[in-house]
């Protein structure tokens, strides 16, 4: 996420910062996804609580990113 944001902060730094903002999930993937590269950082149910409305309003920014289809 650090790369995708880095990216889009050229384009509409706003967006790459709330994108920067999650960059947890990163770790979160990788620790849930790769469990035996040592990583010991699975999100706490606080975690996914915080994260979880900066997630949804991402969303809804890029989703207003999207032209309307005819």
């Amino acid at each position: 996420l650090h790369e995708l944001a880095d990216l889009v902060e050229e384009v509409d730094p706003d967006l790459g910062l709330q994108i920067r903002g999650l960059s947890q999930l990163t770790t979160w993937y990788s620790a849930s996804r790769y469990p035996d590269i040592g990583i010991d950082a699975l999100p706490s149910i606080e975690d996914v609580r915080s994260a979880l409305p900066k997630l949804r309003i991402l969303h809804s920014r890029v989703q207003s990113l999207v032209p309307a289809s005819k």
